[in-house]
């Protein structure tokens, strides 16, 4: 494999290491400005947010290869794996990289790519 020169082969979670989201359910939502981020995207608007922005999330299950880029503080469902450290990317930038990863082909089997 040829590595450009100045560049390192990094595993996947020394570059963006993800995180299963957290519980909410439906019944315990209460309207609010904060986005709720499920693996397919932002439904719904809660009181509380629990981690702050920005935000990359990926679905893992359903629709893992989903990446949503969150610009607010926010609530990463448990149906999400989201991006807990940036280590000096810009966030946009990781948006872009999972993007372009084809998540969707770890639908079947495990749902998480090796390394996260």
């Amino acid at each position: 494999m040829n590595i450009p020169k100045g560049w390192s082969l990094k595993r996947l979670d020394e570059v963006c290491p993800l995180q299963r989201g957290f519980d909410l359910p439906t019944a315990q939502i209460k309207e609010g400005d904060y986005p709720v981020v499920y693996s397919n995207g932002v439904i719904n608007y809660h009181h509380l947010h629990k981690v702050r922005s920005p935000g990359v999330v990926t679905g893992r299950s359903g629709t893992i290869g989903k990446v949503t880029y969150v610009e607010s503080d926010f609530w990463p469902h448990n149906t999400t794996l989201w991006v807990t450290n940036f280590h000096n990317n810009h966030p946009k930038y990781i948006y872009y990289f999972l993007s372009r990863m084809h998540l969707e082909r770890y639908r079947n089997g495990t749902g998480v790519p090796m390394g996260v």
